[in-house]
Protein backbone atom coordinates (compact mmCIF):
# COMPACT_ATOMS: atom_id res chain seq x y z
CA UNK A 1 0.00 0.00 0.00
CA UNK A 2 1.28 3.33 -0.51
CA UNK A 3 0.51 6.12 2.15
CA UNK A 4 -3.31 7.43 2.17
CA UNK A 5 -3.64 11.00 1.08
CA UNK A 6 -7.43 11.22 0.40
CA UNK A 7 -8.03 13.01 3.76
CA UNK A 8 -5.11 15.69 3.48
CA UNK A 9 -5.71 16.51 -0.10
CA UNK A 10 -9.71 16.31 1.30
CA UNK A 11 -9.26 18.74 4.19
CA UNK A 12 -6.39 20.81 2.61
CA UNK A 13 -9.41 21.50 0.08
CA UNK A 14 -11.78 22.49 2.32
CA UNK A 15 -9.54 24.87 3.84
CA UNK A 16 -8.53 26.65 1.08
CA UNK A 17 -11.58 26.73 -1.10
CA UNK A 18 -14.33 25.39 1.19
CA UNK A 19 -17.43 27.69 2.48
CA UNK A 20 -18.24 25.09 5.57
CA UNK A 21 -16.33 24.03 8.00
CA UNK A 22 -14.68 19.98 7.80
CA UNK A 23 -17.40 18.82 10.17
CA UNK A 24 -20.01 20.05 8.40
CA UNK A 25 -19.09 18.64 5.02
CA UNK A 26 -18.13 15.49 6.44
CA UNK A 27 -21.55 14.72 8.48
CA UNK A 28 -23.39 13.03 5.49
CA UNK A 29 -20.79 10.76 5.12
CA UNK A 30 -20.66 10.09 8.70
CA UNK A 31 -24.40 9.36 8.75
CA UNK A 32 -23.78 6.83 5.38
CA UNK A 33 -21.73 4.83 7.60
CA UNK A 34 -23.16 4.54 10.76
CA UNK A 35 -27.33 4.52 9.14
CA UNK A 36 -25.78 2.90 6.56
CA UNK A 37 -26.94 2.60 2.78
CA UNK A 38 -28.46 0.16 0.19
CA UNK A 39 -26.18 -1.99 -1.68
CA UNK A 40 -26.86 -1.74 -5.39
CA UNK A 41 -27.19 -4.99 -8.14
CA UNK A 42 -23.53 -3.69 -8.99
CA UNK A 43 -22.17 -3.63 -5.53
CA UNK A 44 -23.69 -6.90 -4.65
CA UNK A 45 -21.74 -7.92 -8.16
CA UNK A 46 -18.56 -6.95 -7.31
CA UNK A 47 -18.99 -8.38 -3.69
CA UNK A 48 -19.77 -11.42 -4.80
CA UNK A 49 -16.72 -11.56 -7.59
CA UNK A 50 -14.47 -10.60 -4.34
CA UNK A 51 -15.96 -13.35 -2.24
CA UNK A 52 -12.61 -14.82 -1.10
CA UNK A 53 -10.71 -12.19 -0.88
CA UNK A 54 -13.04 -10.27 1.60
CA UNK A 55 -13.58 -13.09 3.44
CA UNK A 56 -10.05 -13.84 4.54
CA UNK A 57 -10.04 -10.87 5.95
CA UNK A 58 -12.60 -10.32 9.22
CA UNK A 59 -13.37 -6.75 9.63
CA UNK A 60 -14.10 -6.45 5.58
CA UNK A 61 -15.75 -9.83 5.72
CA UNK A 62 -18.15 -7.72 8.79
CA UNK A 63 -19.30 -4.85 6.36
CA UNK A 64 -19.48 -6.89 3.23
CA UNK A 65 -20.19 -10.51 4.09
CA UNK A 66 -22.20 -10.50 6.77
CA UNK A 67 -23.26 -13.95 7.82
CA UNK A 68 -20.76 -15.25 6.01
CA UNK A 69 -21.83 -14.84 2.70
CA UNK A 70 -22.11 -11.96 -0.28
CA UNK A 71 -24.33 -8.53 0.69
CA UNK A 72 -27.65 -9.00 -1.44
CA UNK A 73 -28.82 -6.36 -3.46
CA UNK A 74 -31.30 -4.45 -1.46
CA UNK A 75 -29.81 -5.23 1.97
CA UNK A 76 -28.73 -1.94 4.17
CA UNK A 77 -24.66 -2.16 4.49
CA UNK A 78 -23.09 -0.61 7.75
CA UNK A 79 -19.96 0.63 9.01
CA UNK A 80 -19.57 2.36 12.35
CA UNK A 81 -16.20 1.81 12.62
CA UNK A 82 -15.56 3.97 9.61
CA UNK A 83 -18.45 6.34 10.72
CA UNK A 84 -16.04 6.55 14.35
CA UNK A 85 -12.93 7.15 12.38
CA UNK A 86 -14.19 9.53 10.50
CA UNK A 87 -16.25 11.40 13.69
CA UNK A 88 -13.04 11.91 14.51
CA UNK A 89 -10.86 13.70 11.63
CA UNK A 90 -14.23 16.01 11.57
CA UNK A 91 -13.65 17.00 15.69
CA UNK A 92 -9.46 16.94 15.06
CA UNK A 93 -8.19 17.53 11.93
CA UNK A 94 -6.25 15.60 9.46
CA UNK A 95 -3.60 15.10 12.47
CA UNK A 96 -5.31 12.62 14.26
CA UNK A 97 -5.21 10.32 10.83
CA UNK A 98 -2.00 10.77 10.15
CA UNK A 99 -0.14 11.24 14.20
CA UNK A 100 -2.40 9.65 16.23
CA UNK A 101 -4.01 6.33 17.54
CA UNK A 102 -5.57 5.87 13.87
CA UNK A 103 -2.40 5.79 12.07
CA UNK A 104 -1.03 3.24 14.74
CA UNK A 105 -4.11 1.33 13.67
CA UNK A 106 -2.59 1.89 10.05
CA UNK A 107 0.92 0.74 10.39
CA UNK A 108 0.02 -2.00 12.38
CA UNK A 109 -2.12 -3.58 10.32
CA UNK A 110 0.15 -2.59 7.06
CA UNK A 111 3.20 -4.89 9.32
CA UNK A 112 0.67 -7.83 9.80
CA UNK A 113 0.23 -8.23 6.18
CA UNK A 114 3.76 -8.30 5.26
CA UNK A 115 3.41 -4.17 4.55
CA UNK A 116 6.46 -1.87 5.22
CA UNK A 117 4.68 1.58 5.91
CA UNK A 118 5.82 3.20 8.92
CA UNK A 119 4.61 6.07 11.11
CA UNK A 120 7.48 8.70 9.58
CA UNK A 121 5.86 8.10 6.35
CA UNK A 122 2.11 9.20 7.65
CA UNK A 123 3.62 11.84 9.57
CA UNK A 124 5.17 13.06 6.82
CA UNK A 125 2.88 13.24 3.97
CA UNK A 126 1.52 16.55 2.74
CA UNK A 127 -0.88 17.53 -0.08
CA UNK A 128 0.17 18.87 -3.06
CA UNK A 129 -1.60 22.23 -4.75
CA UNK A 130 -0.69 21.72 -8.74
CA UNK A 131 -1.92 23.93 -11.70
CA UNK A 132 -4.08 21.55 -13.71
CA UNK A 133 -2.78 20.95 -17.65
CA UNK A 134 -4.42 22.89 -19.80
CA UNK A 135 -5.16 22.51 -23.73
CA UNK A 136 -7.87 23.23 -26.68
CA UNK A 137 -9.97 21.06 -28.64
CA UNK A 138 -12.16 22.70 -31.42
CA UNK A 139 -12.18 26.36 -29.57
CA UNK A 140 -12.86 24.59 -26.36
CA UNK A 141 -10.62 24.95 -23.38
CA UNK A 142 -9.54 21.40 -21.29
CA UNK A 143 -8.74 21.93 -18.34
CA UNK A 144 -7.64 18.33 -16.53
CA UNK A 145 -5.23 16.61 -13.69
CA UNK A 146 -1.86 17.45 -13.98
CA UNK A 147 0.97 14.88 -14.02
CA UNK A 148 1.19 12.39 -11.84
CA UNK A 149 -2.45 12.08 -12.77
CA UNK A 150 -4.43 11.72 -15.71
CA UNK A 151 -5.10 15.05 -17.68
CA UNK A 152 -2.01 14.79 -19.99
CA UNK A 153 -3.16 12.09 -22.34
CA UNK A 154 -6.58 13.19 -22.11
CA UNK A 155 -5.53 16.57 -23.72
CA UNK A 156 -2.94 14.73 -26.10
CA UNK A 157 -5.39 12.90 -27.48
CA UNK A 158 -7.92 15.14 -27.81
CA UNK A 159 -5.24 17.81 -29.74
CA UNK A 160 -4.34 14.93 -32.24
CA UNK A 161 -8.28 14.44 -32.75
CA UNK A 162 -8.39 18.23 -33.29
CA UNK A 163 -6.44 17.75 -36.87
CA UNK A 164 -9.16 15.22 -37.96
CA UNK A 165 -13.10 16.04 -39.34
CA UNK A 166 -15.36 14.19 -37.33
CA UNK A 167 -18.68 13.98 -39.13
CA UNK A 168 -21.51 16.01 -36.28
CA UNK A 169 -23.98 13.12 -35.34
CA UNK A 170 -22.07 10.25 -36.41
CA UNK A 171 -19.86 9.61 -33.50
CA UNK A 172 -19.34 6.10 -34.26
CA UNK A 173 -18.89 6.83 -38.17
CA UNK A 174 -15.70 4.40 -39.15
CA UNK A 175 -13.31 7.40 -39.88
CA UNK A 176 -14.42 8.77 -36.63
CA UNK A 177 -13.47 5.40 -33.98
CA UNK A 178 -10.15 5.64 -36.15
CA UNK A 179 -9.36 8.63 -35.53
CA UNK A 180 -10.02 8.60 -31.75
CA UNK A 181 -8.45 4.37 -31.26
CA UNK A 182 -4.59 6.45 -32.91
CA UNK A 183 -4.84 9.58 -31.32
CA UNK A 184 -5.57 7.60 -28.35
CA UNK A 185 -2.94 5.10 -28.71
CA UNK A 186 -0.36 8.04 -29.19
CA UNK A 187 -1.63 9.47 -26.25
CA UNK A 188 -0.53 6.21 -24.15
CA UNK A 189 2.29 6.09 -25.60
CA UNK A 190 3.55 9.44 -24.58
CA UNK A 191 2.00 8.87 -21.37
CA UNK A 192 3.75 5.82 -20.35
CA UNK A 193 7.53 7.31 -21.59
CA UNK A 194 7.14 10.74 -19.85
CA UNK A 195 4.41 11.15 -17.18
CA UNK A 196 5.69 10.56 -13.50
CA UNK A 197 6.19 12.86 -10.32
CA UNK A 198 7.15 16.01 -10.95
CA UNK A 199 8.82 16.59 -7.83
CA UNK A 200 11.20 13.46 -9.22
CA UNK A 201 10.82 13.73 -12.91
CA UNK A 202 11.05 16.67 -15.30
CA UNK A 203 7.87 16.02 -17.54
CA UNK A 204 8.11 17.91 -20.77
CA UNK A 205 4.44 19.24 -20.80
CA UNK A 206 4.83 22.54 -22.90
CA UNK A 207 5.92 20.01 -25.66
CA UNK A 208 3.71 17.09 -24.91
CA UNK A 209 0.96 19.41 -24.86
CA UNK A 210 1.43 21.90 -27.81
CA UNK A 211 -0.75 22.34 -30.96
CA UNK A 212 2.60 21.78 -32.74
CA UNK A 213 3.21 18.28 -31.40
CA UNK A 214 -0.10 17.10 -31.91
CA UNK A 215 -0.37 18.06 -35.15
CA UNK A 216 2.92 15.91 -36.14
CA UNK A 217 1.43 13.43 -34.37
CA UNK A 218 -1.55 13.62 -36.12
CA UNK A 219 0.21 13.23 -39.61
CA UNK A 220 1.67 9.53 -38.54
CA UNK A 221 -1.85 8.16 -38.33
CA UNK A 222 -2.84 6.56 -41.90
CA UNK A 223 -6.59 6.98 -42.27
CA UNK A 224 -6.70 3.60 -44.48
CA UNK A 225 -4.45 1.21 -42.12
CA UNK A 226 -4.87 1.05 -38.45
CA UNK A 227 -1.11 1.27 -36.66
CA UNK A 228 -0.41 -2.08 -35.34
CA UNK A 229 2.70 -0.68 -33.13
CA UNK A 230 2.73 3.15 -31.62
CA UNK A 231 5.67 4.27 -30.17
CA UNK A 232 6.44 7.19 -28.00
CA UNK A 233 7.05 10.74 -30.15
CA UNK A 234 10.39 12.37 -30.12
CA UNK A 235 10.14 15.07 -27.53
CA UNK A 236 13.44 15.69 -25.81
CA UNK A 237 13.52 14.72 -22.42
CA UNK A 238 14.95 17.60 -19.90
CA UNK A 239 17.46 16.39 -16.99
CA UNK A 240 15.84 15.73 -13.63
CA UNK A 241 15.43 14.29 -10.73
CA UNK A 242 -11.83 1.60 -7.32
CA UNK A 243 -12.07 4.89 -8.27
CA UNK A 244 -14.74 7.12 -7.20
CA UNK A 245 -15.91 9.58 -9.68
CA UNK A 246 -18.50 12.91 -8.11
CA UNK A 247 -19.30 15.99 -10.01
CA UNK A 248 -20.81 19.42 -8.91
CA UNK A 249 -21.54 22.58 -10.13
CA UNK A 250 -23.27 25.28 -7.74
CA UNK A 251 -25.52 28.25 -8.97
CA UNK A 252 -22.52 30.53 -8.87
CA UNK A 253 -20.37 28.85 -11.46
CA UNK A 254 -18.49 26.83 -9.29
CA UNK A 255 -17.45 23.66 -10.86
CA UNK A 256 -15.08 20.67 -8.75
CA UNK A 257 -14.16 17.58 -10.38
CA UNK A 258 -13.37 14.87 -8.07
CA UNK A 259 -11.50 11.85 -8.64
CA UNK A 260 -9.89 9.35 -5.66
CA UNK A 261 -8.93 5.96 -5.97
CA UNK A 262 -7.46 2.85 -3.89
CA UNK A 263 -6.74 1.34 -7.39
CA UNK A 264 -8.61 -2.17 -7.41
CA UNK A 265 -11.97 -2.67 -5.91
CA UNK A 266 -11.51 -2.83 -2.04
CA UNK A 267 -8.05 -1.78 -2.77
CA UNK A 268 -5.56 -4.43 -0.62
CA UNK A 269 -8.41 -6.56 0.40
CA UNK A 270 -7.93 -5.11 4.14
CA UNK A 271 -9.17 -2.81 6.11
CA UNK A 272 -7.76 -1.71 9.65
CA UNK A 273 -9.47 -3.54 12.34
CA UNK A 274 -11.37 -0.95 14.76
CA UNK A 275 -11.10 1.64 12.00
CA UNK A 276 -13.42 1.14 9.10
CA UNK A 277 -10.77 2.33 6.71
CA UNK A 278 -10.19 0.05 3.60
CA UNK A 279 -6.29 -0.19 2.83
CA UNK A 280 -4.92 0.47 -0.78
CA UNK A 281 -2.79 -1.34 -3.01
CA UNK A 282 -1.40 1.96 -5.12
CA UNK A 283 2.24 0.60 -4.98
CA UNK A 284 1.30 -1.38 -8.23
CA UNK A 285 0.77 1.89 -10.22
CA UNK A 286 4.47 2.41 -10.22
CA UNK A 287 6.87 1.09 -12.91
CA UNK A 288 9.67 -1.07 -12.01
CA UNK A 289 12.01 1.03 -14.15
CA UNK A 290 12.06 4.15 -16.38
CA UNK A 291 10.40 8.03 -15.39
CA UNK A 292 7.96 5.75 -13.37
CA UNK A 293 10.40 3.98 -11.28
CA UNK A 294 9.72 3.73 -7.22
CA UNK A 295 11.67 6.20 -5.00
CA UNK A 296 11.03 7.18 -1.58
CA UNK A 297 8.71 10.07 -1.42
CA UNK A 298 7.38 9.69 -4.65
CA UNK A 299 3.74 9.76 -5.86
CA UNK A 300 2.89 7.07 -8.41
CA UNK A 301 1.08 8.01 -11.64
CA UNK A 302 -2.83 7.33 -12.24
CA UNK A 303 -4.46 7.98 -15.22
CA UNK A 304 -7.32 9.71 -13.13
CA UNK A 305 -8.09 12.73 -15.13
CA UNK A 306 -11.08 14.84 -13.43
CA UNK A 307 -11.90 17.74 -16.06
CA UNK A 308 -13.39 20.80 -16.58
CA UNK A 309 -14.38 22.63 -20.16
CA UNK A 310 -14.75 26.35 -20.64
CA UNK A 311 -15.68 28.28 -23.58
CA UNK A 312 -14.26 31.55 -23.77
CA UNK A 313 -14.23 32.05 -20.23
CA UNK A 314 -17.28 30.44 -18.74
CA UNK A 315 -17.60 27.25 -17.53
CA UNK A 316 -19.45 24.49 -20.07
CA UNK A 317 -18.95 21.57 -19.06
CA UNK A 318 -17.42 19.42 -15.79
CA UNK A 319 -16.74 15.86 -15.96
CA UNK A 320 -15.17 12.23 -14.75
CA UNK A 321 -14.91 8.89 -14.41
CA UNK A 322 -13.69 6.10 -12.64
CA UNK A 323 -12.25 2.84 -14.76
CA UNK A 324 -8.35 2.75 -14.28
CA UNK A 325 -6.65 2.39 -18.02
CA UNK A 326 -10.13 3.54 -19.63
CA UNK A 327 -10.04 6.53 -18.04
CA UNK A 328 -8.76 8.77 -20.43
CA UNK A 329 -10.64 7.00 -23.32
CA UNK A 330 -13.84 7.82 -21.76
CA UNK A 331 -12.98 10.97 -21.18
CA UNK A 332 -11.85 11.54 -24.38
CA UNK A 333 -15.52 9.86 -26.25
CA UNK A 334 -17.52 12.17 -23.45
CA UNK A 335 -15.82 15.72 -24.46
CA UNK A 336 -16.10 14.90 -28.32
CA UNK A 337 -19.91 13.81 -27.97
CA UNK A 338 -20.57 17.15 -26.18
CA UNK A 339 -18.23 19.36 -28.28
CA UNK A 340 -18.55 17.63 -31.70
CA UNK A 341 -22.04 16.04 -31.65
CA UNK A 342 -23.90 18.89 -29.10
CA UNK A 343 -25.19 15.42 -27.18
CA UNK A 344 -27.49 16.16 -24.25
CA UNK A 345 -25.20 15.09 -21.36
CA UNK A 346 -26.96 11.82 -20.23
CA UNK A 347 -27.08 10.52 -24.29
CA UNK A 348 -23.51 11.71 -24.04
CA UNK A 349 -22.48 9.37 -21.50
CA UNK A 350 -24.68 6.93 -22.35
CA UNK A 351 -22.94 6.38 -25.75
CA UNK A 352 -21.42 3.29 -26.64
CA UNK A 353 -18.15 3.05 -25.73
CA UNK A 354 -14.70 1.78 -27.28
CA UNK A 355 -11.37 1.79 -26.06
CA UNK A 356 -8.02 1.69 -27.92
CA UNK A 357 -4.34 1.76 -26.45
CA UNK A 358 -0.92 1.45 -27.47
CA UNK A 359 0.20 -1.77 -25.49
CA UNK A 360 -3.14 -3.80 -26.57
CA UNK A 361 -4.17 -5.62 -29.45
CA UNK A 362 -8.08 -5.53 -29.94
CA UNK A 363 -10.26 -2.52 -29.97
CA UNK A 364 -12.77 -3.24 -26.59
CA UNK A 365 -15.65 -2.50 -27.65
CA UNK A 366 -19.87 -2.67 -25.79
CA UNK A 367 -21.93 -4.94 -27.88
CA UNK A 368 -23.84 -2.76 -29.11
CA UNK A 369 -21.19 -1.24 -31.24
CA UNK A 370 -22.75 -1.46 -35.00
CA UNK A 371 -21.91 -4.18 -37.31
CA UNK A 372 -21.21 -1.72 -40.19
CA UNK A 373 -18.58 0.13 -38.19
CA UNK A 374 -16.75 -3.26 -37.20
CA UNK A 375 -16.56 -4.31 -40.52
CA UNK A 376 -15.43 -1.04 -41.64
CA UNK A 377 -12.46 -1.43 -39.46
CA UNK A 378 -11.82 -4.85 -39.63
CA UNK A 379 -10.45 -3.79 -43.46
CA UNK A 380 -8.11 -1.59 -42.04
CA UNK A 381 -6.51 -4.28 -39.87
CA UNK A 382 -8.58 -4.12 -36.16
CA UNK A 383 -9.66 -6.52 -34.07
CA UNK A 384 -11.85 -6.80 -31.45
CA UNK A 385 -12.78 -7.52 -27.78
CA UNK A 386 -16.24 -7.39 -27.17
CA UNK A 387 -17.70 -6.42 -23.83
CA UNK A 388 -21.44 -6.59 -22.35
CA UNK A 389 -22.93 -3.43 -22.59
CA UNK A 390 -22.98 -0.98 -19.89
CA UNK A 391 -19.87 -2.55 -18.43
CA UNK A 392 -18.24 -1.62 -15.45
CA UNK A 393 -14.94 -2.45 -17.99
CA UNK A 394 -15.65 1.15 -18.97
CA UNK A 395 -16.02 2.88 -15.79
CA UNK A 396 -19.11 5.14 -14.67
CA UNK A 397 -18.75 8.84 -15.84
CA UNK A 398 -20.62 11.66 -14.28
CA UNK A 399 -20.78 15.42 -15.60
CA UNK A 400 -22.91 18.37 -15.73
CA UNK A 401 -23.28 20.75 -18.61
CA UNK A 402 -24.14 24.64 -18.24
CA UNK A 403 -26.50 26.26 -20.29
CA UNK A 404 -24.40 29.53 -21.83
CA UNK A 405 -27.32 31.75 -21.69
CA UNK A 406 -29.82 30.84 -19.01
CA UNK A 407 -26.54 29.20 -16.89
CA UNK A 408 -29.29 26.34 -15.85
CA UNK A 409 -27.19 23.01 -15.30
CA UNK A 410 -28.11 19.59 -16.14
CA UNK A 411 -26.52 16.71 -14.75
CA UNK A 412 -25.75 13.27 -16.37
CA UNK A 413 -24.84 9.83 -14.80
CA UNK A 414 -23.65 6.57 -15.95
CA UNK A 415 -25.70 3.73 -15.64
CA UNK A 416 -22.84 1.30 -15.93
CA UNK A 417 -21.69 2.00 -12.29
CA UNK A 418 -24.45 3.20 -10.40
CA UNK A 419 -24.41 6.64 -11.41
CA UNK A 420 -27.02 9.11 -9.73
CA UNK A 421 -27.80 12.60 -10.39
CA UNK A 422 -29.52 15.09 -7.48
CA UNK A 423 -29.85 18.62 -7.67
CA UNK A 424 -32.20 22.00 -6.35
Amino acid sequence: MAVPGTVAGLALAVERYGTKSLAEVMAPAIRLARDGFVASPTLAGIVADSFEELAANAPLASVFCPDGLPVEAGATVKNPDLATTLEKIARYGPDVFYRGGIAEAIVAESAANGGFLSRSDLAGYRAILREPVRGKYRGVTVLSGPPPVGGTPVIEALQILDRFRVRKGRPLAPETVHAVAESLKRAYADYHAFVADPGFVAVPLDRLLSRAYAKRRAKEVDRNRMTAKVVAGEVPRDPGPSTTSLVVADRHGNLVSLTQTISDFFGAKVMVAGTGIILNNEMKNFSARGVNAMAPGKRMRTLIAPTVLLRGSKPFAVLGTPGGPRISATTVLLVSNLVDHDMPVQEAIEAPRYYARDTEKDLAVESRFPKETREALASLGYTFQEMKDYDLFFGGAQAIVIDRRTGNRAGGADPRRDGTVSGY
